[in-house]
């Protein structure tokens, strides 16, 4: 059947295998204005790709096959959902895997959860169905996320493929146009019955793995139990009585391992900053800024400081500076006392630093001695095919070698060995945020994006002479009052306002 121009033309028999085959050619040629409205072709294959994997998820029972131009990215044979989840992304998941089997009087929830260490930067490999349909729920991701609780970091978002079977009669499905919305006669125990169905998953799972080559992912036993009382805080009964229902504890090494990894990011270090200072009264090299030899220069140069900042104030600035809750930089001046948000202060300093970089391509570049292989989305690869260019200014230095692999041989100073997956995802997930919520250029965009997410974040110990160097750099830059999302860097407590708290009335 022919259908050109939404002209009918011919239709005629043919003989071919079992199957629909849909080909799509010069989509809007006879309606060019249509045209303008698509995006780049990273945007574009990420709409499709999204379609795809919503398809292909639903029915692992048929086999599908994906090809971008001539080249197949994708051939999945009908199976379970596991060994359809495994093909879909990649090789390493059945070990990441943990099944996820609840079943009330309300609703049914079966499908898989992801291991907590196995998190990522980017979205992207988080999908509900409801009766096999695919769902937006942000309503239900929360559920999700609130299970997880403080086993991921801030940013990073855990794989799902979650199924929920309901009575049809208790949910609307006409609530938008595209159906991927829906309402719920009962939208709260729907969520406690999934958050409780995931916190079971990872509570009762995550234990040393045993790998079911036949049915191909990784079995969890239970967790043993040496007391009745200790059974009663590991399990919760199949069936979820949601006003008794009581959090319970991963395993014990879990809670170790996780309790070590969050000490760690609060230790403080004796080593290399968490971002590079150059030394008092040098020029800055990175951002071609010169730099104030010492605190109260710095303090002189602030644009917004109006007569508060005066030679005089030699001895307050002198004071050395101190940390508020590892979260705010205060330093003393004749005023009163200065305030500096620790992050938005250091992502102005990289967001100047890494404009420079872009606008004169001189950014420095470290070489790795062992070069990071690194697996991506297809649709995350082709954004980061597209910006290429604004990348390798940055510093980075990589090289696709396939549909979804790169190998990664040169980063930035700041990033540290063993974190390039992570920063990458990163940058092309505050991309994606930035591109849906702002209109920026691609420049700005970029040094946005790698600002946000190297930037330190807080609970970020520094010592003295870092955060004098945070303060110098600050005040260093062409625009310190601000961050790039518009948030104040700075703020002074004066001293008359100080005295109000402890005025009697």
């Amino acid at each position: 059947m022919i259908v050109d121009g939404s002209q009918f033309k011919r239709s005629e028999p043919a003989t071919g295998a079992v199957g629909t085959n849909i080909c799509v050619k010069n989509l809007f040629y006879n309606i060019p204005a249509r045209r303008s409205f698509l995006k780049s072709n990273s945007v574009e294959l990420r709409h499709i790709m999204d379609e795809f994997y919503r398809v292909v998820l639903a029915r692992p029972d048929l086999a599908f096959r994906f090809f971008q131009g001539d080249t197949q990215v994708h051939d999945l044979p009908a199976g379970s959902l596991s060994s359809r989840i495994s093909g879909l992304f990649t090789t390493a998941y059945p070990q990441q895997l943990l099944p996820c089997d609840e079943e009330t009087e309300h609703v049914r929830v079966s499908g898989f959860v992801g291991k907590p260490e196995f998190h990522k930067r980017t979205r992207g490999e988080q999908f509900f169905f409801v009766n096999q349909r695919f769902i937006k729920s942000s309503y239900l991701h929360h559920a999700v996320m609130s299970a997880y609780e403080a086993m991921l970091p801030e940013g990073s978002f855990p794989f799902y493929t979650l199924f929920l079977e309901i009575d049809p009669q208790h949910i609307d499905v006409n609530v938008h146009p595209i159906k991927t919305e829906i309402k719920f006669a009962d939208e709260r125990t729907i969520y406690a019955i999934v958050r409780a169905a995931v916190k079971r998953s990872l509570g009762t799972n995550l234990v040393t793995p045993v790998f079911d080559e036949e049915n191909h992912f990784a079995i969890f036993p239970p967790l043993p139990s040496s007391s009745p009382s200790e059974t009663e805080t590991t399990t919760i009964p199949s069936k979820v009585n949601l006003k008794e229902y009581k959090s319970f504890q991963s395993a014990e090494p879990n809670k170790q391992a996780n309790l070590e990894h969050w000490e760690s990011l609060y230790q403080p270090s004796d080593e290399k900053s968490h971002f590079d200072f150059p030394e008092e009264g040098v020029s800055d090299e990175k951002t071609g800024l010169e730099l104030p030899v010492t605190l109260q220069s710095a303090v002189n140069r602030a644009a917004h400081g109006g007569e508060m900042f005066l030679e005089s104030e030699k001895k307050a600035a002198s004071d050395p500076p101190f940390q508020i809750h590892h979260t705010y930089v205060a330093v003393h001046v004749k005023s009163g006392l200065m305030l500096i948000d620790q992050q938005a202060a250091h992502e102005r300093i990289l967001f100047e630093q890494y404009s420079l970089a872009l606008e004169k391509k001189s950014a420095v570049s470290q070489q790795s001695l062992f070069p990071q292989t690194i697996r991506m989305q297809l649709s995350d690869l082709e954004l980061l095919k597209e910006l290429e260019e604004e990348i390798i200014a940055m510093g980075f230095s990589f090289v696709v070698t396939g549909n979804d692999t790169l190998v990664v041989q040169g980063v930035p100073p700041d990033v540290k060995t063993g974190t390039e997956q992570e920063v990458l995802e990163g940058i092309i997930e505050q991309y994606k945020s930035n591109q849906e919520k702002l209109t920026l250029s691609r420049r700005d965009n970029m040094a946005r994006s790698i600002a946000k997410r190297m930037s330190m974040k807080p609970g970020q110990r520094l010592n003295e002479a870092e955060m004098r160097a945070l303060i110098d750099r600050l005040f260093g830059c062409i625009h310190p009052d601000y961050a790039p999302d518009g948030r104040k860097t700075s703020h002074v407590l004066e001293l008359d306002k100080i005295a109000t708290f402890f005025t009697t009335r």
